[in-house]
């Protein structure tokens, strides 16, 4: 049932980047968090599903690096494009993504955080780390880079599972 949720809410997400202006930067600023806090809302939102949360902490014209040369592979510039990828990589997941954190660490406008992801999905499986660059900029998410310990396997295991669907 959470995998339908989570699929919902990055359509819901995706519907809403087509509406004005964020006014999620200000919101940021206010409440007075660093960006080591805000990446850690994000992957916090990302693993719990709250794609409403999610959306709140990117950019409107955020631009989106995943690495390869698979399906998933590309760079998608602005909230719309990004949620549309991310609900590509959910469906073909139904919902999971399989991303645990080992650690974050900043450097200004730069947060690195260090990953591990695994999932199984219809007979198709994938464990690896990675590194996750994230730029922020006025309180949200700006840009952000995707690094794959064994790029050729994560296109082969994303293939795999577009095709099943």
């Amino acid at each position: 049932m959470r995998k339908i949720v989570l699929l919902v809410v990055v359509l819901m997400g995706f519907a809403s980047c087509q509406f004005g202006e964020s006014k999620n930067s200000s919101k940021n600023k206010e409440l007075k968090m660093t960006n080591l806090e805000i990446v850690q809302q994000y992957f916090s939102a990302l693993e719990n599903g709250d794609m409403a949360k999610v959306e709140l902490l990117f950019a409107d014209d955020l631009v989106w690096h995943q690495p390869g040369k698979g399906v998933q592979s590309g760079t998608f510039t602005g909230k719309q494009a990004v949620f549309a990828h991310l609900g590509k990589l959910a469906e073909w997941s139904d919902g999971d993504l399989g991303i645990k954190i080992d650690y974050l660490a900043d450097n200004g406008a730069m947060v690195v955080a260090s990953i591990r992801f695994a999932l199984d999905k219809n007979g198709v499986s994938m464990a690896m780390r990675g590194v996750d660059l994230l730029r922020l900029e006025d309180g949200l998410i700006k840009e952000v880079w995707l690094f794959s310990e064994r790029i050729e396997e994560e296109d082969a295991f994303w293939t795999s599972l577009s095709n099943k669907k």
